[in-house]
């Protein structure tokens, strides 16, 4: 067996074969490098001098393997056509958007979207494919299992007796992946779907798809990462339905150690349903992120992910404010208003708008100021539906967004919890941000609503400017992304233990 890369000879095997009544078998191994490079393999049956060429292969590629399911922001219709050699993919697309069953025939690799439609993967799988090549000269394999309309109750449909059911679409892709050979190297499953659910057309999306986490672990036994997409303010939804299907999804990644949501909400050419293509390649980015960050290294990682709230709690006695805690390092904005509506419309309290001032962002928190004091016991943030003759009907913002553009996960009827017991004493508040631009020494500015002092881990954010003309000013530490002036005669002191 002769060995090319690049049409230049690489390497070289030979081995003996024993002849029995009923002919030979042989086998070899050999690997090659996973890198933007096409091998060869010529097999030749010897005898002394002479030799026969036997079989060869060309265009082999080695590289790394994923799978994306889900309903038809998951297939974009099927209707990319770019190409590129070194992005393959395995069988085919079924008739009516891969809803009919499958030929076990379809066997064959390709480049990714080779034949229109029947090779296709999508314009956001294609844009993730890429993206991997061309950033780590790494091939990849994508196997676009969606089928449009589906529920979950549809993907966690695997049939136990015959589990690569060709009726079905979890049988369908169980199979494809099998007869490549590679349903034991799939590194990660993309999941986005339920929109479904949302029109009230499903049931039941967590316990659908609980199922279909279960059987995936099952049979993609080293598959080590799900991204799933939350769904975004779809038309047609149902209200007291499509929230709580979002709020599901946000919840996953709490609920499962190896997966990551991402947003649908503010993504670029949002019709109510379907993204342009520039939208579906900025979902590929975002995605991208997370997929270098846990598989080739990357190192940028800051707020890449979406803010998903931790936390909601009165934060004031007078129960005039209200603070939302995120996660720990991200860097929050508050979008006043886009396209002429206010964030603070799109804050609810126990189901209902009107009540928040205004709002401000600082580090990791969110600080509500309310127009009256309230008792409500549970928050929400972004509208449930947005009828189609609203004016500001498809929702495209305002959002919370951290420093990299990501949007926060919409939740909803987040548990509001009671006035913590150390706000009388400011003793709760342990790291103290600054909120604007001003004067150390106006309580205000500060997100602990008191000056810093030595209990204090204090944070000057981007873009304040903070000055004082104290004799002295102590903090336990100081981190300043921003400026600080401080005055002639004023040291600054930093408890270093």
């Amino acid at each position: 067996m002769k060995i090319y890369r690049n049409n230049d000879s690489n390497s070289y095997l030979r081995l003996p074969i024993t002849y029995e009544i009923n002919g030979a078998n042989f086998s070899a191994n050999t690997s090659i490098i996973a890198e933007k490079a096409e091998y060869s393999f010529k097999v030749y049956l010897c005898h002394n001098a002479d030799s026969t060429l036997v079989v060869t292969r060309d265009n082999v590629v080695s590289g790394d393997v994923y799978v994306l399911t889900g309903q038809s922001n998951a297939t974009c219709l099927f209707n990319d056509t770019r190409n590129n050699e070194y992005c393959r993919t395995f069988g085919n697309i079924t008739g009516t958007y891969n809803t009919e069953p499958y030929n076990p025939a379809d066997t064959a690799w390709s480049a990714a979207n080779q034949i229109p439609y029947v090779k296709n993967v999508g314009e956001f799988g294609f844009e993730i494919q890429q993206r991997i090549t061309d950033t780590y000269n790494i091939p990849t394999c994508f196997i676009n299992s969606g089928f449009n309309w589906s529920s979950a109750a549809q993907h966690a449909n695997r049939n136990p007796a015959n589990p690569t059911d060709l009726t079905t679409g979890y049988g369908r892709m169980l199979y494809r992946l099998q007869k490549a050979g590679i349903v034991g190297n799939v590194k990660a499953l993309i999941y986005r779907q339920g929109e479904t659910e949302a029109y009230g057309e499903g049931y039941d999306f967590i316990g659908n798809f609980t199922r279909f986490y279960n059987f995936i672990k099952s049979d993609l036994v080293n598959l080590s990462k799900m991204y799933v997409f939350q769904i975004d303010i779809i038309q047609f939804a149902r209200p007291d339905v499509a929230p709580v299907v979002r709020d599901d999804q946000r919840k996953l990644e709490d609920n499962y150690v190896d997966i990551n949501v991402v947003p649908s909400i503010g993504t670029i050419g949002f019709n109510g349903l379907h993204y342009s293509s520039e939208g579906y390649a900025q979902n590929a980015l975002e995605t991208f992120r997370l997929i270098a960050r846990d598989f080739y290294g990357s190192t940028d990682t800051g707020n890449i992910k979406s803010p998903n709230i931790r936390k909601a709690y009165f934060s004031k006695a007078d129960r005039k404010e209200i603070t939302l805690e995120f996660e720990a390092g991200q860097d929050l904005s508050w979008q006043e208003q886009h396209r002429g509506q206010r964030m603070v419309d799109f804050i609810y309290l126990d189901g209902i708008s009107g009540n928040v001032q205004s709002g401000i962002a600082s580090g990791r928190k969110v600080i509500l100021q309310l127009y009256n004091s309230s008792y409500t016991t549970k928050i929400s943030y972004l509208p449930s539906y947005v009828p189609e003759n609203a004016s500001y009907f498809p929702y495209t913002g305002p959002f919370i967004l951290n420093r990299r553009g990501m949007r926060a996960f919409s939740f909803y009827q987040v548990n509001l919890e009671n006035v913590p017991t150390c706000v009388a004493t400011n003793s709760c508040c342990l790291t103290n941000e600054s909120l604007v631009s001003g004067n150390w020494n106006e309580p205000s500015i500060w997100s602990c609503n008191r000056i810093p002092s030595s209990i204090d881990n204090t944070v000057i954010n981007a873009g304040h400017i903070i000055t004082s003309q104290n004799n002295g000013i102590f903090v336990k530490s100081l981190m300043n992304k921003g400026v600080l002036r401080l005055g002639t005669n004023t040291v600054l002191n930093v408890k270093l233990n």
